[in-house]
């Protein structure tokens, strides 16, 4: 929500009128408000909810999950800083998946299939709209995440092969 102030004459500084802002917000239970001034040039990094913003990276997430939370909680304690939130998603299932390229390729897949197969079950494809009189509604292909929450859970997506099907007959004698 953006709120537009009375001319700078007509009130006080900015800072003042987002301390008080803040303080009346305060008063609401359950009610997270992340207040700064909109900035006419902003350089770097990505659009956040506040004026700073810190990005912590690692090569295993297991030490960037383990690590995250103690510098959250360190940032916190500073006097200085309000308004602080965090987009750390630990509880985001994740995994690896290696594609064995030969395997893949001798049953007509490509690398590029699998990836496509796989962010249309576990991604967030919008795959149409749907034009209403008054609104439009992305209709998003996923996988239903009863099914996302367990690298098991891969066993239930299937890939198909833009190769012929090749049918294998049973050499079992049948009565």
């Amino acid at each position: 929500m953006y709120i537009q102030l009375k001319p700078r004459g007509e009130r006080p500084p900015i800072g003042a009128v987002i301390q008080e802002l803040r303080r009346q917000a305060g008063a609401i239970t359950g009610l997270s408000v992340f207040l700064n001034p909109a900035q006419n040039l902003q350089i770097g990094a990505r659009p956040s909810k506040s004026l700073y913003q810190y990005t912590l990276q690692a090569g295993n997430l297991d030490e960037l999950f383990g690590f995250a939370p103690l510098v959250d909680a360190e940032i916190r304690k500073l006097p200085a800083l309000q308004d602080i939130s965090s987009d750390l998603q630990i509880k985001s299932p994740q995994t690896v998946v290696n594609i064995d390229r030969q395997k893949a390729a001798a049953l007509g897949l490509t690398s590029e299939q699998i990836r496509a197969t796989l962010y249309d079950s576990f991604g967030s494809r919008q795959v149409a709209t749907i034009y209403a009189a008054s609104n439009d509604y992305a209709v998003i292909l996923e996988h239903d995440p009863i099914y996302q929450q367990n690298p098991n859970d891969l066993s239930k997506v299937f890939v198909r092969s833009s190769a012929p099907a090749n049918w294998c007959r049973s050499t079992r004698s049948r009565p």
